[in-house]
């Protein structure tokens, strides 16, 4: 599996009119402090804490404006986006990448809001495709409002994704985010004509999340880069980084999508019972005798996590080999930052790459 690796600040003067962001903010970040004195120092862990708890305060108020609207139609479905608030983790790319390159600006907070929008389109619209009950642990929009206006919402996001993107002053960021934008749109397409086809390959299924998941965050730490004004050299690194972090975030997804627990808060099983090929299932039949392959073909059609197919999971080494291959990327996402100079906000990236395949069950 070595191969597959190589596939592919400005001081607030008044914090008391961002207050009713602060707890969400705080929220996101604090939980990962103890993970990042894993890597950090103390005083780091909390420098590189206290400059995020306010630039996702400022963050969190761009993002709220966008999140509106003057038609209360539209504000009701926009308070479903709202709810959508996960881990913030493209957000954080492009802030931790701009502070790296030297501090956070305008069109940081601006493009940290750009892709959280475009990823919230894309949530909206996966849970229709997926025919997803919850998210986050709360009813998906389409079971509220039906698909439709799903749909629209999606659509909606993605139009203010880029009218932000526009703002920014040069239209590099609305080029690279609209071709983020049009990578994940493929990548899914592609995911949906992969349905039941348990001959991909696996640079097909690299390539696939490269593109659905890979691009959004390599655009999130490169225009973190471009917005701090740093040169080609930094923000190909970081593009380079956060594509790698992103298929080690996938993949990752995938093993807790068999392995997880109930603990993480959203259905598991969603991609056998969708018949989509991922690395688990992939590297089960990949290890299987001819006769017993037939046999697991069969489960999979089935469409549901058996005790026979979770047996037969569980005997061959698809739970390590998946798990090594997500830490091969997390790894190389590591390495392609190593030309930046050392700083908080360089190990705090590299603790957030760590992270990503170390979350919870």
């Amino acid at each position: 599996m070595d191969r597959v690796a190589n596939s592919v600040m400005p001081e607030i003067s008044d914090l008391d009119s961002f207050s009713h962001h602060a707890d969400s903010a705080r929220s996101a970040i604090s939980s990962d402090v103890p993970r990042l004195k894993a890597v950090l120092s103390e005083n780091q862990a909390w420098q590189v804490e206290a400059t995020l708890e306010r630039e996702l305060m400022l963050f969190e108020e761009l993002l709220a404006d966008q999140l509106d609207s003057q038609y209360p139609a539209v504000a009701r479905l926009m308070e479903s986006a709202a709810a959508l608030q996960g881990k913030r983790l493209r957000p954080r790319l492009v802030l931790l990448s701009a502070l790296a390159c030297g501090a956070i600006t305008q069109n940081s907070r601006r493009v940290a809001a750009v892709v959280e929008l475009v990823h919230a389109a894309t949530l909206v619209h996966d849970d229709v495709l997926d025919s997803a009950e919850t998210r986050r642990g709360a009813p998906a929009s389409h079971v509220t409002w039906g698909n439709r206006a799903s749909i629209l919402l999606g659509d909606i996001l993605f139009s203010k994704a880029f009218i932000l993107a526009a703002s920014a002053g040069s239209c590099f960021a609305a080029t690279r985010v609209g071709q983020a934008g049009q990578a994940l749109c493929e990548g899914e397409l592609r995911q949906q004509d992969s349905i039941g086809n348990w001959s991909l390959s696996m640079d097909q299924y690299l390539d696939i999340l490269r593109q659905k998941t890979g691009d959004l965050c390599a655009a999130s730490s490169l225009l973190g880069a471009w917005s701090a004004g740093a040169g080609e050299t930094w923000q190909r690194s970081l593009e380079t980084y956060g594509m790698q972090l992103g298929i080690a975030f996938q993949i990752y997804d995938d093993w807790l999508d068999v392995w997880g627990t109930a603990a993480l808060g959203k259905p598991l099983g969603n991609d056998v019972a969708n018949r989509k090929p991922t690395l688990p299932t992939l590297r089960m039949l990949e290890t299987a005798v001819p006769e017993d392959r037939s046999r697991l073909v069969e489960l999979l059609e089935a469409g549901a996590m058996s005790d026979s197919l979770r047996e037969a999971l569980d005997r061959s080494d698809a739970s390590s080999v998946t798990l090594d291959t997500a830490r091969q990327f997390a790894q190389s996402a590591c390495t392609a930052i190593s030309c930046l100079p050392d700083s908080p906000a360089k190990q705090a990236l590299i603790a957030v790459a760590q992270q990503a395949v170390r979350r919870n069950r």
